[in-house]
């Protein structure tokens, strides 16, 4: 439960703008001075992704054209996974 909170916390915290220097949607769109489609992508576990729906659906209602995507993965999987795309210096995950 603990980490479930934190876990919205941390999702919130990171839609509200708390990470502006991560979403690369934003920057990229805001470079160009253009209301282009932006769309952020979070890592995280696959137990709580549901529960982080309704989350980025608010967040969404209030921000038209920024799509929020949730990759999900098994505890056991996550770090590696996250290893991985940081080693291959991946642009596809926002956070």
């Amino acid at each position: 439960m603990r980490i479930q909170r934190i876990a919205y916390l941390l999702v919130a915290f990171s839609l509200a703008g708390g990470f502006p220097a991560f979403a690369k949607g934003q920057n990229e769109s805001s470079a160009a001075g253009s209301s282009a489609p932006i769309t952020v992508t979070f890592l995280t576990l696959s137990d709580i992704v549901d529960n982080l729906k309704p989350v980025a659906a608010a967040y969404q209602e209030q921000h038209p054209g920024v799509s929020v995507n949730f990759e999900g993965y098994p505890f056991d999987q996550m770090f590696q996974v996250i290893e991985t795309k940081m080693a291959a210096h991946s642009g596809d995950v926002d956070l």
